[in-house]
């Protein structure tokens, strides 16, 4: 379910939310991943990370080649220089006293049942046509983290509904 979950903030300048329905790109030991957990924190090389260690990326010049895969991959990945202070637009830059220092790569797909799960909040899309990287209209949000987008409550009901056609069945 790609729904948009509720934006939650959390004053946590590492935390990103992503609103609409773009995907943060990820430097993986398997390769490029895709994942909308905007939970970030710098390791020792003062790169920007995921919980599981996963290098977040910048996106691609226009100079560059799309081809991901045959890049040079690690020089693509967000360095935030010491003193670790930084903000990020709603459009992914990212910006330090010292200027511009990049942009987040955040991509969109143009069919999202083609991109199949691998698991610890990442996906993976084996076909480079299916990515959007441009004109996209998804909004980079600092400080915030995306919440579920389940409906507690509506659930809650439907597990009722559940149990007592299952009661019904039972009894007949």
């Amino acid at each position: 379910d790609f729904e948009q979950g509720t934006l939650k903030p959390t004053g946590n300048r590492f935390d990103l939310a992503l609103h609409g329905k773009g995907f943060f790109e990820v430097l993986t030991p398997n390769g490029i991943r895709f994942t909308r957990n905007g939970s970030f924190t710098l390791n020792k090389d003062s790169e920007l990370v995921t919980a599981q260690g996963f290098k977040l990326l910048s996106r691609l010049s226009n100079e560059q080649a799309i081809d991901p895969n045959t890049d040079d991959i690690s020089a693509r990945v967000m360095k935030i220089p010491a003193g670790g202070k930084f903000s990020i637009s709603k459009e992914g830059d990212l910006y330090t006293k010292d200027g511009k220092l990049g942009t987040l790569s955040v991509v969109e797909f143009k069919d999202l049942q083609a991109i199949k799960k691998e698991g610890s909040s990442l996906y993976i899309n084996n076909a480079l046509e299916n990515t959007k990287r441009d004109k996209i209209a998804t909004s980079v949000n600092q400080g915030f983290i995306e919440g579920s987008n389940v409906n507690a409550v509506k659930e809650m009901s439907e597990l009722i509904n559940a149990h007592r056609h299952f009661d019904t069945i039972q009894n007949a």
